[in-house]
């Protein structure tokens, strides 16, 4: 669950560089394909266990198919990419794109290449089965880095996507109605429901504890105070103790065996809070762009833009695919596609994209305001100063 190869959020697998062929009984993937092949591709992603077995299900009726094949390199070292196109060395055929501040270089160096050139004549059809927030500049201008728009044009195909800060409950407990505004969900009482507390939530996560709290207050900034103001937080352009952060962070303070989903437990999306902003959702996506213009990298491309191939990763489970019409065999994820449909933007986890020292300082206040709510201002203080040394040496 990667939101781009160059960017791995410390959740995500670290270290090394390791090789994995799919088909091919060869001596590893990589290379640079000076031949335009039309016979083999290479591949990489940062993808492991299960992740990466769904792709090599994926990948196998693609091969079968044309009998291209598949070079699949699992690339774990976040800055590879980064360090091929500064040395001028050879780049793989298709992985995903790069960190969002290389996007325009990238895209206007011609290192990446168009999707549009990538998919040819069935572009159309990509963008209309997509989902809208996935390929769509929502105000009609040229740019949006963090979905690979550059100029107009696309230069990351979207593969896969999910969305975040959903509210889970027992269906046991509560029966009634999901509250569509954040007054009415804080105006649900528990005892109507026959308990003490209704809601309930986990922070900590090893190392990077505080991460599952970011997710729900991301949610309430970008909905509460726009994604204008969102995405200049996460650039460092708008202070933690700004009334937009601050207001965020005051909204926010107001395992199980053999449970079924849509039975036993469910979920409904984060409810309303401006209702300016309600199109702004929190996710994240998978996506795959084209450094090397070959008929085999095109054909691969394309299918990867097809439905068959989507249906795949659908059926093997744990993610929403980038096309808006595949069914799902869990109600739960047809639910969160309905919820992944109804986004203006999917705007990305704030934290991920953040220099290190500020992601770890931002995590660790969230647990601290949950613990004492009464440090709120100093805490976004601290948050200030870490801001403006992070950002300034980022």
């Amino acid at each position: 669950m990667t939101d781009v190869l160059a960017k791995l959020s410390s959740r995500a697998i670290a270290g090394g560089l390791g090789v994995l062929l799919l088909i091919a009984c060869s001596s590893g993937g990589g290379t640079n394909n000076q031949t335009a092949s039309s016979t083999d591709v290479t591949v990489w992603t940062a993808w492991g266990g299960n992740e990466l077995a769904a792709f090599q299900k994926v990948l196998k009726p693609f091969h079968d198919q044309t009998g291209i094949t598949v070079h699949l390199t699992t690339v774990r070292d976040a800055n590879q990419l980064s360090i091929n196109v500064d040395a001028g060395t050879s780049l793989p055929d298709i992985a995903p794109g790069p960190t969002v501040d290389k996007v325009k270089d990238w895209a206007t160096k011609g290192t990446m290449k168009p999707v549009e050139t990538a998919l040819g004549s069935s572009f159309n059809d990509y963008i209309t089965n997509t989902y809208p927030a996935l390929t769509t500049v929502p105000s009609g201008g040229g740019d949006n880095l963090y979905i690979g728009i550059v100029g107009g044009k696309h230069y990351e195909l979207m593969v896969k996507t999910q969305v975040k800060g959903l509210f889970w409950y027992n269906k046991k407990v509560f029966t009634g109605t999901a509250p569509k505004t954040f007054d009415e969900l804080l105006a649900i009482n528990p005892s109507q429901y026959g308990a003490d507390k209704l809601f309930c939530v986990g922070l900590e996560s090893g190392g990077a504890s505080g991460w599952p709290a970011s997710d729900q207050i991301d949610n309430i900034i970008m909905r509460q105070s726009g994604d204008k103001v969102y995405t200049d937080w996460i650039q460092g352009k708008v202070k933690f103790s700004s009334p937009q952060i601050k207001l965020g962070y005051q909204t926010f303070l107001e395992d199980y065996p053999n449970l079924k989903a849509g039975v036993d437990f469910d979920f409904f999306g984060h409810p309303s809070v401006a209702s300016q902003y309600d199109g702004n959702v929190n996710g994240f996506y998978d996506q795959f762009a084209m450094y090397n213009d070959t008929p085999a990298a095109r054909k691969l491309m394309q299918y990867m833009a097809t439905s068959p191939a989507q249906q795949i990763w659908a059926d093997a489970g744990g993610t929403l695919t980038a096309i808006k019409t595949i069914k799902y065999n869990d109600p739960v994820f047809n639910r969160a596609a309905e919820v992944a449909n109804s986004a203006k933007n999917l705007l990305v986890t704030a934290g991920d994209f953040m220099p290190s020292d500020m992601q770890a300082a931002f995590w660790k206040s969230l647990l601290n305001v949950t613990k004492n709510p009464s440090s709120l201002d100093s805490e976004l203080a601290k948050l200030d100063q870490v801001q403006a040394a992070a950002y300034k040496t980022s």
